[in-house]
């Protein structure tokens, strides 16, 4: 395929992480989601995620989406 050499080398950065991702190499974000939760000191592990989970789990997301807090369960590094 003829593209130029930005396009070709997001193409196999994305191609790199999807083999990671189902190699179970790196997490899914909804494993890691489940597991932030379970993890979480609030989870009771009675399947109610309360107001508090939530929010922190979406300021998790807000801070790792900004740059701020590295996740490297979920992204290649490298």
């Amino acid at each position: 395929m003829e593209v130029d050499v930005d396009t070709r080398c997001t193409i196999l950065n994305y191609l790199k992480l999807i083999k990671k991702r189902a190699s179970g190499e790196l997490m899914t974000v909804a494993k890691w989601m489940r597991e932030f939760v379970a993890k979480h000191p609030q989870y009771k592990q009675d399947s109610v995620i309360t107001d508090k989970i939530s929010y922190d789990l979406f300021k998790k997301f807000d801070r790792i989406g900004k740059g701020e807090e590295q996740c490297p369960e979920l992204f290649v590094t490298s």
